[in-house]
């Protein structure tokens, strides 16, 4: 709830104080995500990542009617590459063999994250005319990642 409402999501329209402050969560939630040597994120990162769903919906919204707001772009983008990162990385978990016991729960809040942001890869999918490459691809790798991850 307090990242929820630090980051802005119920301003009717993010301001500039908000959006740096999601900016920098959504930052931490992605860098704690990237897994490196470790193969599946951290329960917390990704619990927090899905938290920061409902601002960003907002953005997104907001987005699709003002496609040239380069800040809006740039935190969709993280965000869906967010969510591609950590659905590749438990497919991957999953083809090497982890421990069930050690997957499921990280697996059950992608799952959630994946719910979360549903509204987002909808206002991303009805975007109408030309959509920028980089939200395009990370769109894409998203939901490839989440479709094979559940």
């Amino acid at each position: 709830d307090i990242i929820r409402t630090v980051s802005g999501s119920d301003d009717t329209s993010p301001n500039g104080a908000s959006l740096l402050i999601l900016e920098n969560i959504l930052r931490a939630c992605a860098d704690a995500c990237a897994v490196g040597d470790a193969l599946l994120p951290p329960e917390t990162a990704v619990h927090t990542f899905s938290s920061l769903a409902k601002p960003l919906n907002k953005v997104a919204s907001l987005l699709s009617s003002n496609q040239t707001n380069t800040v809006y772009k740039y935190l969709l983008i993280g965000a869906l590459r967010t969510l591609g990162d950590i659905s590749e990385t438990t497919i991957r978990a999953f083809e090497a063999n982890i421990s069930r016991n050690v997957i499921f729960p990280v697996s059950r809040l992608i799952c959630l994250a994946s719910a979360a942001f549903a509204p987002s890869m909808r206002y991303v999918a009805a975007v109408s005319g030309p959509v920028d490459d980089a939200l395009k691809q990370a769109f894409l790798r998203a939901l490839r990642g989440i479709v094979q991850a559940m």
